[in-house]
């Protein structure tokens, strides 16, 4: 008589088989998440906002992706005693406009030099570049004026920016870390 086995030593075999196939998968999967991962962390960009300090003959409100990666800008807003600026659509992406619409509305009346760099929607910041946004670099009253309407709990510059993967962030004002938007 023959015995019905049901574990014989091809059913064993072709059942372990199915067992490192399926551990090889997961391995893979997992493999590949990590690899995603990696490739995102590698093209991060990181914007902040800085102000000079460098006496009382210069000021500059610069913009620094200190990430590995590009940022290209998606919103720019800024907002001064409780009214919101939007860089693009009030003052045309012009810092130049901003500048003086700051000025109109803080309590100098001086008039002075300084120059600005364009910051607006759609540009890309390199890893590793720093933009001047707004500086002066001739009198000392222009300087107290600059750092008076940029250092001051009134004045908050608000960037929105993503990667290439096209994750969002937000950096809000002057020494502010940026937090990612989910």
């Amino acid at each position: 008589m023959k015995e019905n086995k049901f574990w014989n030593s091809e059913k064993l075999i072709g059942m372990v088989a199915f067992v490192i196939s399926i551990g090889t998968l997961f391995t893979f999967i997992y493999q590949t998440n990590i690899m995603r991962e990696h490739q995102r962390a590698s093209v991060l960009p990181y914007l902040e906002i800085w102000n000079s300090r460098v006496g009382n003959q210069v000021y500059e409100l610069n913009l620094y992706n200190n990430g590995i990666g590009p940022a290209f800008i998606q919103d720019i807003k800024v907002k001064y005693k409780d009214t919101v600026i939007n860089i693009d659509t009030v003052i045309n992406g012009d810092p130049d406009r901003l500048v003086r619409y700051l000025m109109e509305h803080s309590d100098t009346s001086k008039r002075f030099t300084y120059r600005c760099s364009n910051i607006k929607k759609g540009r890309l910041i390199r890893a590793g570049e720093k933009i001047s946004m707004v500086a002066a670099h001739d009198s000392s009253e222009t300087v107290k004026t600059l750092r008076k309407i940029f250092n001051s709990k009134k004045t908050t510059i608000e960037i929105t920016y993503s990667s290439i993967y096209n994750e969002k962030w937000i950096t809000r004002g002057v020494a502010v870390p940026p937090v990612k938007i989910e």
